[in-house]
């Protein structure tokens, strides 16, 4: 792709939207959820595919205006590269990576958030320290779902404690934007860490919606390969003839930098606990 070209050389154009089945089938949603939330929830629902991929799939036929913008904000069917005078003006501008004003190495001091999180504890304890601070209000991230702990769920935080517990990784599918619309209207600073995808859907609706750069203050983002597939998962269950239901806890990364996949069963059954790699995993029945 041509990194010098504009947000409007790549926009679809407004006479022609595609469905969101034609997006899906396209393979160009990734599952942020941010249709859903432009469209309502009543008229838009993610489901979990047979391949393990949370995609939208709507109600009843959406409205021509409304498919014009999730046009607009599809990370899928809008994506641009950064503005010329950008890439004039940056220190640094990579072919791949685009302007760079500075490149840092660093992690969280404190050292339970260091090992607790998967990668230094960076994003964690930025989080934190946007909070603490009263620089932003509560931050926008993903977490283990505390009912079924393989899958995960958008949070919202308050506070550090619960910044923590959505530190370390999750390989799966995760809607953070589904009620985007929702966390616009409270009106209130907030910071949002998600993939690169779902912050690539936030710009694209700050062109449209004042109310992005307006109470989002802080948007970070981590090093993606691509969303994996919970069915991945479910082969790491299948290795110890395990069943979804039965787990108390599911830690992709984490406890150490990467740290190991933790699987723990729930007490109410002969508890079992699997720990290490995920090519190699150790039990303990």
């Amino acid at each position: 792709m041509d990194l010098t070209q504009t947000s409007q050389d790549t926009a679809p154009r407004a006479t022609d939207p595609l469905s969101l089945s034609e997006i899906v089938v396209n393979g160009l949603c990734i599952g942020c959820g941010l249709c859903r939330s432009t469209a309502g929830a009543g008229e838009v629902e993610m489901v979990m595919t047979p391949v393990g991929r949370e995609r939208p799939v709507a109600k009843k036929p959406l409205d021509r205006s409304t498919l014009i913008r999730i046009n607009a904000v599809c990370p899928g069917t809008r994506i641009a590269g950064p503005p010329p005078a950008q890439l004039r003006e940056a220190r640094l501008a990579d072919p791949v990576w685009g302007p760079v004003e500075r490149l840092v190495l660093g992690r969280a001091t404190d050292p339970t958030v260091r090992f607790v999180g998967s990668g230094g504890g960076t994003l964690t304890a930025l989080g934190q320290f946007l909070l603490n601070s009263g620089r932003a209000k509560f931050v926008l991230h993903v977490a283990a779902s505390r009912a079924e702990p393989m899958r995960t769920e958008r949070r919202l935080s308050f506070d550090a404690a619960s910044v923590l517990e959505g530190a370390g990784s999750r390989y799966g599918p995760a809607a953070t934007l589904v009620d985007f619309n929702d966390i616009l209207d409270r009106g209130e600073p907030f910071a949002l860490i998600a993939k690169p995808c779902d912050i690539t859907a936030v710009r694209n609706l700050a062109r449209i919606d004042p109310r992005v750069d307006r109470h989002m203050r802080y948007a970070l983002a981590f090093v993606c390969g691509g969303a994996s597939d919970l069915t991945k998962s479910e082969q790491v269950l299948q290795r110890f003839g395990l069943r979804e239901d039965e787990l108390s806890l599911f830690r992709y990364r984490g406890h150490g930098n990467p740290g190991p996949n933790r699987i723990e069963t729930r007490t109410a059954a002969p508890s079992r606990s699997a720990t290490g790699s995920y090519g190699r995993t150790r039990t303990n029945g």
